[in-house]
């Protein structure tokens, strides 16, 4: 699988808030201004997570250690 993707930030309602094309894996997310998709909003850590595949070839979002985790559909991760 290769890019370019697509990163959005959504409002609560679903609507798309923002999106972001972005060419290259990894892609770090998080507060600081060092990551690909930066995320304004002080309960995510300067460096919060990354995407990157897996050995099969799928996209997968790792926490990089942040105090919060990562809440996906209701559920921590």
């Amino acid at each position: 699988m290769s890019g370019p993707w697509f990163i959005e930030t959504l409002a609560r309602n679903g609507d798309v808030l923002q999106r972001s094309r972005v060419d290259t894996l990894p892609i770090r997310l998080g507060r600081g201004y060092d990551n690909e998709f930066i995320i304004d909003d002080d309960y995510v850590a300067a460096s919060h997570a990354r995407i990157e595949m897996d050995a099969a070839g799928r996209l997968v979002l790792r926490d990089q250690g942040s105090r919060n985790g990562i809440i996906h559909r209701g559920k921590r991760l």
